[in-house]
């Protein structure tokens, strides 16, 4: 249908616009941005500190994930590429050898070329993976690995299931959450036989080894299993992953419809998937951690992106008419309708948040980041910041990561007294934070006593946008 295609078409011009203008912004998209830019500094630096002790003295420093993302990372941050920006040259690959597999993994299932190149369409379009297509972020890469592994994995011989076993080793140390591939493939290994689960198995052993040897984990694995672990440990809300679900599946509609035919109709040569699929499920509850957004259900998109394509193919008239408009009706919700946000300046306000709410960086928002930025280069002391990215694309030290302490202040896994007196004698020239301490705002990335310490001993130097600068008095 024309219609269709006119979608389709304006969908993937604007994922092309929006990767290309995210992968030139020079400053921190998201929190979690800044932490893995962090994490890269560290690795490049000596590998051993990117799990650093953590201690009552400052600095707080926290690696929430396994050390594959910062290893591949760092080569292209060697070669002279600022690291906020080597790690979403890392995920833009990931992005596509993610898409590209979904494809080759349409076809190994016999579905022709347009239903195979549908599968990809659905998953490149998908607000949430556009999103993650040119982050810092480890979770494209933990995907693009787990594709592959099921992809090399069904094509069977020992070879092939050696390879898997590598990358879905891969898969796992780049972010443990991609766990349904692995289990999929030692499933399906094992009723295949004692030798091609032991070829798998050891294979999966030998890349879990090899990558840690080589990330050099093995010379600080107490801290290694410390921040992965123990200090990985948050606090659980079901209500906020009924809402995460909730929200992912209002917009990916028909994937999950698709996804739930596929996953419960047992069809011949189509057992791996099924098993991935519901493995990946697991997801679904893990949504409830603190911090979990719709990035933890990325690869059930992936797998419904290819079950759409699967169910669609089988489809015959007259109900083909019918699926075409189901299928258009989706790649409608896909299109990001994110109006720029009315924010009225408030009294002292230098920039309006015009940008902060898009999917894709706007004007609005590199006028802010040169603001905030241009304040940051010219600081000579110590300078807190909510939003760490802008630490390490200013070239300033990290005392603290603020959301992950915070957490952990609720645990009581960590105390922020030492903090609090820093905070009290003035320690930081400059304070950034994203929300008003004089108005008696909280925030979960500090607890009511830091908020107090700003506010006692520090006073408003400026207002750029969503950040207020703090300075001592």
């Amino acid at each position: 249908m024309a219609f269709f295609a006119v979608i389709a078409a304006g969908l993937l011009l604007f994922a092309v616009y929006h990767v290309a203008v995210t992968m030139f912004f020079p400053y921190p998209l998201t929190y979690t941005e800044g932490v893995v830019a962090a994490g890269i500094e560290r690795y490049v630096a000596a590998a051993e500190t990117l799990y650093p002790p953590i201690s009552e003295h400052p600095p707080w420093l926290h690696t929430p994930y396994p050390p594959l993302f910062y290893l591949l990372s760092s080569l292209v941050n060697r070669g002279g590429v600022p690291p906020l920006q080597a790690g979403r040259l890392v995920s833009l690959a990931a992005f596509l050898a993610a898409a590209t597999a979904l494809a080759l993994l349409a076809q190994q299932h016999g579905v022709k070329r347009q239903y195979a190149l549908l599968a990809t369409l659905l998953f490149i379009c998908s607000p949430i993976v556009l999103r993650l297509s040119a982050v810092a972020q480890v979770d494209m890469t933990g995907l693009a690995l787990a594709l592959w592994a099921l992809l090399v994995f069904r094509r069977g011989g020992l070879v092939s299931v050696c390879m898997a076993g590598i990358l879905c080793a891969g898969a796992m140390l780049a972010k443990p959450l991609f766990i349904a591939a692995p289990l999929a493939c030692f499933i399906s290994a094992c009723l295949s036989g004692k030798r091609v689960a032991a070829v798998f198995s050891v294979a999966l052993a030998a890349g879990v080894v090899a990558i840690l040897g080589v990330t050099g984990i093995f010379r600080n694995p107490i801290g290694f299993l410390f921040h992965l672990v123990y200090f990985n440990r948050l606090p659980l809300s079901a209500v906020a992953a009924f809402e995460i679900s909730a929200r992912v599946i209002a917009r990916h509609i028909l994937p999950a419809v698709c996804f739930m035919l596929f996953a419960s109709t047992p069809v011949s040569g189509t057992g791996l998937l099924r098993k991935a699929g519901l493995a990946a499920l697991i997801a679904l509850p893990l949504t409830a951690k603190t911090g979990a957004d719709g990035h933890y259900l990325l690869e059930l998109i992936a797998l419904a992106s290819f079950s759409t394509a699967v169910v669609l193919s089988r489809i015959k008239r007259p109900f083909s008419n019918i699926a075409a408009w189901c299928l258009t009706v989706q790649l409608l919700l896909f299109i990001p309708l994110n109006p720029a946000p009315v924010f009225t300046r408030t009294y002292g306000q230098e920039l309006i948040e015009a940008g902060s709410a898009a999917l894709t960086p706007r004007a609005a928002d590199r006028e802010v980041g040169d603001a905030v930025s241009a304040v940051i280069k010219g600081t000579d002391g110590p300078v807190l910041c909510q939003d760490i990215g802008y630490l390490v694309t200013a070239g300033k030290p990290i005392t603290l990561q603020p959301y992950q302490f915070a957490r952990q202040q609720c645990t009581g896994r960590w105390n922020d007294a030492q903090l609090v007196e820093l905070l009290a004698t003035g320690y930081f020239e400059l304070i950034i934070i994203k929300f008003d301490a004089f108005a008696g705002d909280e925030s979960e990335y500090f607890s009511p006593a830091a908020i107090r310490a700003m506010r006692e001993n520090y006073s408003l130097l400026r207002h750029i946008g969503p950040y207020y600068l703090l300075e001592r008095e």
